[in-house]
């Protein structure tokens, strides 16, 4: 309480000026450490925002990629059955490797991003289901394409490749 008193009355000894001039200053002061904790604030939001675009949005773009061009393949492999002329099979079985291709770039993207614990063991079902459909369904498909063996094409369509693909889908 003593050292209140001279401060008491240091500040009524002040002039009018020096006071407003202190109390401006401390005003100042005050707004730049708000101002100062807004910018703050709006890092943070900056940075989460950057995360769910980083590790959410663009992993879902390239899910989505990986999904179309499997469902692309799945549709030219189809196509194929129906349209079994010899340039045509070329070009199908050229444009099934291609978006296997790009399937492997858009996975291995999606998988070098942040994955949760569960996103790991998806990731992990989806691998398995994608080399079972790939060995067992895919490529004797395209073989027997390449080779016009339409018999053994229509047979693995019925028999692995519907059944696969869903099961990859299914998990992707």
């Amino acid at each position: 309480h003593a050292v209140a008193a001279p401060l008491g009355e240091t500040m009524n000894n002040l002039k009018i000026s020096t006071r407003l001039t202190i109390l401006t200053g401390m005003l100042c002061l005050l707004l730049a450490a708000i101002g100062a904790l807004g910018l703050w604030g709006t890092h943070q939001s900056n940075q989460s925002l950057k995360s769910v675009y980083e590790d959410r949005t663009v992993p879902l773009s390239q899910l989505g990629d990986v999904q179309h061009h499997q469902l692309l393949s799945q549709i030219a492999i189809e196509l194929a059955l129906v349209d079994p002329s010899p340039d045509h099979l070329a070009k199908v079985v050229t444009e099934v490797e291609t978006n296997s291709a790009l399937i492997s770039k858009d996975w291995a993207d999606y998988t070098a991003t942040y994955l949760t614990p569960e996103e790991n063991e998806l990731v992990q079902r989806f691998e398995t289901a994608r080399a079972r459909y790939v060995q067992q369904a895919l490529r004797p498909t395209l073989a027997a394409l390449h080779q016009a063996d339409l018999v053994e094409a229509k047979r693995l369509e019925a028999a692995a490749v519907r059944p696969l693909y869903a099961e990859v889908d299914k998990t992707l």
